[in-house]
């Protein structure tokens, strides 16, 4: 049998003609048929036409109709014959049967199921015999031109490095000894390093490159010239560095195929100029942090063991520590060429000036330098290692293209900005006054002790500060004087109220007869007699309070502030100073706060919130009405804890239960099973266990209350440490998590409201956004109001050990929330007039991943239950997997979605449940079970000798890969994952071969976004669905299933839009944005088109006939 090698041995040219394939050419016949169903010849031997059956739900009348053995609907006979050329093997009958009990064993009649309209669809011509090789030859042609620029790269000599660097703005190329200036480099291959001076903004301050023929150094004009330093909010266009341009004239053939390879490139990639115009270049990127990331990427215990460096790591760690490494260039270097890189210089860029870099400029230039040499040794590494570990072209290609990532933007970006920073200004202002206005009345409490008996406030330091009068000095007055005094004050004290409205001076009135008429002179009398009377007030006035002044003097020079308020009001009280909003009282308080929750009076299912330093945050459950008797202050005001808690069994009688017979009554009490998380409290008590919602510390508070600690999402050995977090916001809406008050209530809501932009606020303000000149833009949108420009966003193409992209805003970006300041993040990237988005959201994508390698055990689409339910499941008839789990698991639907996702990707749910599966349910042993062949299959792809994706056989990393057993869990969700990441490329691959004017913008989570003219924007769409549907075909193919369901062939709808939002239908209002897109920025509805509306809209152009 021929090689891979030998098969495609050939090599491919440049893109030309690749580069201009037309829309139109992409599918010369399509069409949607749904006719009666005939009889058909030579048909495969593993499917069955279906007959019209009285139990069926929808049935086909369909030429094109195809089902399998159990009933699972195929892709259509027509779409099958053009990507399938060789049928499909047939399936052992007894196998089938097996498959047909074991789904009707687990309450699946497979012969109950509706069916979908067939699709009769000319794909475009495959570019090989079958998919297979399809894929192979279209990601050869895409990635082997930057392939081979990368190797030439890596296996060249630098040339020499200068010895003494230009200080000239731009430019300058450095060959031998003669150096000259040039608009960029020429060349094919670089490797580019860009260092930013942080205290003055983003802006590149300088930056070094090297080919194999040239040494490059590029100088920022305030640099150059000697400007003194500033500090930059913003980013010009100017600002950036030019690699492919003299000016605003193209420097060379734009189209053609170059790279640039850095460490964690896309920092880099952010500070090139021609990354931010509309469309893009030939330019790639390489990311050698990426690539290592690929090679000996590491868990996050892995991590840590490494970040360790003074400690002594276990003898277990010895298998892996020496072939791995943390991210940075100096461990990377020290990994794969045996010394660290020198990195103390970088402090300058950190803290220094631009007068500093300047001083040292010489020093910094060979510093970028050095790391650019540095990067070119580990590309000389790990090149090699990389293409022998991941032979698939596709995968460089889809990192390739996952590295040019765009995100277009208007003026829009600065009113979301504007508009979410003064409404979070505002609800943070409102919050502070009601938790000030709290504050103020918990204080009260310490007029009359009632504190004391509060359950939140009780053990609160209520200790004051005393102000202590300094001994008097002055001389004792004679007793006459003395009493005189006395008896002005205590005169003054006891003043009828006509006495007090008295004036102090005489009442005497002027003779104002001789002014005749109303003068100059008439009114500089009355003024003179109003001032001598006003003088007259207060020397009178300080006369009656001359006691209260000399008692003034008696005050110590350091006084303690707010003498005879508790300590921990003091704590939220700031003194005035430079501060022009300050105001008196509690005026330094937030949400985040260890006293908020106190104020608040926050309980957990009716008990009363408290705080351990040592546990964090948790609850008091009473057992007992007598406190022991060497209980100290503060004391628990148990009296008032037992009649405000649910439990009542303390309340009716004077009996005193034992301690062990609390966890029945909570549990009947608390009822939320689901949740519970089950842990012996002692061995006394071993058959007793505690069936809460809380967490067990064995912690008695004054032997009359249990503390137990909230329950962590993370699991019970972690503690709470703000029942306010935005992990906790759902409590409240389940009232599992209450407060008290409307005040209260407010300032949950407000706390709400603010959580996103909190969390989110600095990551969103420190994005790029680099507007774009008129001169850039299309005719169309030069000269008008509205600016445009874009974010290059950070994407580390392969940031995770499972190889998926990472970006830390716009791939952890939510969707709109009504109730969350912000949250529109996504709406804000705005394509250009006369653009459009066209994007998808992959279908249960890990979960149809899963299944099929489930299903290839079997050689049988839907053969397993879990298989079945995926592709064919019905909510109605309980047959989806939601349901099917909820059944095997007894918990209720909507907790069985969290246990699909977490089962695929490491028993996630376990972790949060605080137990392992293995506690939770029966030691699985993958026999008859609904997920037995899919975690069968997912074993024996991370239990073998070298681990590789099925998909384009990619491996896992060298520090796992020798470690069996040790990383189960990991190697099980690395199988699935990084499938995940294969089916991304394949379809970056895909997307590049049937629509290369369509620009990708981003994916995140399982969606896929791509910007794209008006004009194309319905081609592109059906691009992406006949992406979809080759994706999913190889898939099948590569773990032998020549075969596809329907229901996964095409996504269930792609949405053409202007925005980024998630559907196109979604009007994203939020507090910030109270109008909605429509009326808040005059932005519409897009279209959500399902395969046969994107078919009718394409014939409708006529470039589908």
């Amino acid at each position: 049998m021929r090689s891979t090698k030998q098969i495609f041995g050939h090599k491919y040219s440049k893109l030309r003609n690749y580069n201009n394939r037309l829309y139109c050419n992409l599918l010369p016949s399509s069409e949607v048929v749904i006719i009666k169903k005939k009889k058909r010849e030579n048909e495969d031997v593993n499917l069955k036409t279906e007959k019209k059956k009285e139990d069926s739900i929808i049935s086909n009348n369909s030429k094109e109709f195809r089902v399998n053995e159990v009933n699972i609907q195929m892709i259509s006979k027509n779409i099958y014959q053009q990507l399938f050329k060789s049928p499909s093997q047939s399936v052992d009958p007894d196998v089938i049967k097996s498959c047909q009990n074991n789904l009707l064993k687990h309450g699946i009649d497979y012969k109950k199921c509706s069916h979908l309209p067939d699709v009769e669809l000319k794909l475009p011509k495959l570019e090989g015999n079958d998919i297979v090789e399809h894929f192979y030859n279209i990601g050869e042609k895409q990635s082997a031109p930057y392939r081979e620029l990368l190797q030439r790269l890596a296996t060249s000599e630098l040339p020499p490095m200068p010895k003494k660097w230009s200080k000239v703005a731009g430019w300058t190329r450095y060959s031998g000894k003669s150096q000259e200036r040039v608009p960029c480099p020429p060349d094919d291959a670089l490797v580019f390093d860009v260092e930013v001076l942080m205290s003055a903004g983003k802006r590149p301050t300088l930056a070094c490159a090297v080919s194999s023929d040239a040494w490059y150094g590029w100088i920022s004009p305030p640099l150059a010239n000697g400007d003194t330093h500033r500090v930059f909010d913003n980013i010009n266009y100017d600002d950036l560095i030019p690699l492919e341009t003299d000016g605003d004239k193209p420097f060379g053939d734009l189209s053609r195929s170059r790279i640039v390879v850095g460490h964690n490139v896309s920092f880099d990639r952010a500070k090139i100029k021609e990354q931010y115009w509309l469309d893009r270049t030939g330019v790639r990127f390489m990311d050698t942090m990426s690539m290592h990331t690929c090679v000996s990427g590491v868990t996050s215990y892995q991590r840590t063991v490494l970040k360790a460096k003074n400690k002594e790591p276990h003898p277990s760690d010895d298998d892996w520590i020496e072939i791995s490494s943390l991210n940075n260039l100096s461990e990377v270097h020290k990994l794969y060429c045996g010394t660290p890189v020198d990195k103390e210089t970088r402090d300058i860029f950190v803290e220094g000036t631009l007068q500093d870099v300047h001083d040292s400029f010489q020093m910094l230039m060979q510093y970028c330098a050095n790391d650019v040499v540095a990067t070119h040794d580990v590309l000389k590494e790990l090149l090699p290692l990389f293409l022998q570990r991941f032979p698939h072209p596709v995968t460089l290609a889809g990192m390739l293209e996952l590295g040019s990532a765009y995100l277009p933007v208007n003026s829009n970006w600065l009113q979301y900005i504007d508009s979410a920073e003064t409404i979070f200004e505002d609800l943070k202002l409102e919050s502070r006054q009601l938790l000030s206005r709290k504050a103020d009345e918990a204080c009260r409490m310490m007029a009359d002790n009632s504190y004391k008996k509060d359950l939140w406030m009780w053990d609160q330091d209520w200790s004051v500060q005393t102000l202590k009068l300094k001994k008097q000095t002055k001389k004792k007055k004679t007793v006459v004087e003395s009493e005189n005094k006395d008896q002005k004050a205590s005169d003054f004290k006891n003043r009828t109220p006509e006495m007090k409205n008295e004036s102090p001076s005489e009442n005497v009135e002027p003779d104002l007869s001789k002014f005749k008429i109303l003068n100059e002179e008439y009114l500089q009398y009355m003024e003179n007699r109003v001032r001598k009377k006003d003088v007259k007030v207060d020397e009178t006035l300080s006369k009656e309070f001359e006691y209260l002044f000399e008692l003034g003097e008696l005050l110590p020079v350091k006084r303690p502030y707010l003498a005879g308020y508790p300590a921990w009001y003091r704590k939220l009280c700031t003194k005035p100073g430079k501060d022009p909003d300050w105001t008196p009282g509690a005026n330094n308080i937030t949400t985040s706060m260890q006293i908020t929750p106190k104020l608040l009076r926050l309980s957990w299912e009716g008990y009363p919130l408290h705080y351990i330093k040592s546990e964090g945050w948790g609850f008091l459950v009473p057992y007992s009405r007598q406190r022991s008797e060497d209980a100290e202050e503060p004391l628990v005001p148990i009296e008032e804890l037992l009649k405000s808690c649910p439990l009542t069994f303390c309340k009716d009688t004077d009996f005193q239960p034992d301690v062990h017979m609390l966890p029945k009554t909570v549990e009947e009490d608390l009822g939320r099973r689901a949740y519970y998380a089950r842990k012996k409290v002692d061995e006394q008590a071993a058959a007793n266990q505690y069936h809460g919602l809380g967490v067990w510390s064995g912690i008695e508070i004054q032997g009359c209350c249990h503390f137990l600690r909230l329950p962590h999402k993370d699991g019970p050995k972690y503690k709470v440490g703000n029942p306010l977090a935005k992990d906790f916001l759902e409590m409240f809406s389940q009232n599992v998590l209450s407060a008290q008050g409307n005040e209260a209530e407010k300032v949950l809501t407000f706390g709400r409201m603010m959580s996103y932009w909190r969390n989110n606020r600095e990551r969103i303000l420190s994005q790029q956004v680099v507007w774009l000149p008129d001169c850039l833009l299309p005719p169309a949108l030069r000269g008008g109001v509205k600016k445009y420009g874009a974010i290059i966003p950070q994407v580390v193409v392969c940031g995770t050990l499972t190889r998926r992209a990472s970006e830390p805003t716009w791939m952890t970006a939510s969707n709109s929330h009504a109730e969350r300041v912000g949250s529109e993040l996504r709406a804000m990237v705005q394509a250009p007039t006369g653009y459009k988005f066209v994007g998808a959201d992959v279908d249960s994508q890990e979960l149809w991943i899963a299944a099929l390698l489930g299903d290839s055990t079997l050689g049988l689409c839907g053969g397993s239950a879990f298989g079945w339910a995926v592709l064919a499941g019905d909510k109605s008839r309980k047959t989806d997997l939601h349901s099917l789990t909820a059944t095997a698991a007894a918990v209720s639907r909507d907790h069985a979605k969290a246990v699909e996702m977490t089962g695929y990707q490491a028993m996630r749910l376990a972790k949060m449940s605080g137990k392992r599966v293995e506690d939770m349910f029966e030691r699985p042993k993958w026999v008859g079970g609904t997920e037995s062949d899919m975690f069968n299959k997912l074993e024996e792809i991370a239990d073998s000798e070298g681990p590789s994706t099925a998909f384009l056989s990619g491996r896992l990393s060298r520090a796992l890969e020798h470690s069996q057993g040790r990383w189960g869990g990991t190697r099980l969700n690395w199988a699935v994952q990084s499938a995940a990441a294969d089916f991304l490329h394949l379809m970056l691959a895909s997307m590049a071969h049937l629509a290369p004017r369509a620009r990708f913008c981003l994916s995140f989570h399982d969606e896929v976004r791509y910007m794209v003219s008006d004009e194309h924007k319905y081609e592109t769409a059906l691009a992406l669905q006949i992406t979809n549907l080759l994706t999913r075909a190889f898939c099948s193919q590569r773990v032998g299933l020549n075969d596809l369901p329907l229901s996964v062939a095409f996504f269930t709808s792609v949405e053409v839009d202007e925005v980024l939002r998630k559907e196109s239908n979604l009007n994203c209002m939020t507090p910030s944005n109270p109008h909605g897109l429509d009326k808040g920025y005059g932005i519409p509805n897009g279209e959500s088109l399902n395969i046969f509306e994107v078919l009718e809209k394409c014939k409708s152009n006529k470039l589908v006939n």
